[in-house]
């Protein structure tokens, strides 16, 4: 969910500027893919292990490792909630805008 052009906030109105939340949902976008990553490369370090160490050692560091890959689903769905929340806030102040705009042309015209 992107916003168009800037002007220098939402419709003129706020001071919220379109560019940088668009800039924002990309490195929050950019975050998932380098989350994704990472849960790759945690898969790739269990295998090696597995393959490699024997004993409680092995247990001990595959376990962290499953501890840390159950976070990483959670993580990810929390980036993409806020960058979905994001969205949302900048499309209200947007209809904000626009229906104070209308209001303020039915004044002015009155």
């Amino acid at each position: 969910m992107m916003l168009g052009s800037d002007s220098g906030g939402i419709s003129g109105g706020t001071k919220v500027s379109a560019s940088e939340v668009n800039a924002l949902q990309v490195d929050l976008l950019n975050c998932v893919e380098q989350l994704r990553a990472i849960s790759n490369s945690i898969e790739a370090c269990k295998n090696s292990v597995s393959s490699n160490l024997t004993g409680v050692g092995k247990s001990e560091i595959l376990s962290k490792f499953d501890l840390i890959a159950e976070q990483l689903p959670i993580v990810d769905a929390n980036i993409n909630t806020y960058s979905t929340a994001l969205g949302k806030v900048v499309d209200a102040y947007v209809q904000q805008d626009d229906e104070l705009s209308t209001q303020l042309k039915q004044i002015s015209v009155k």
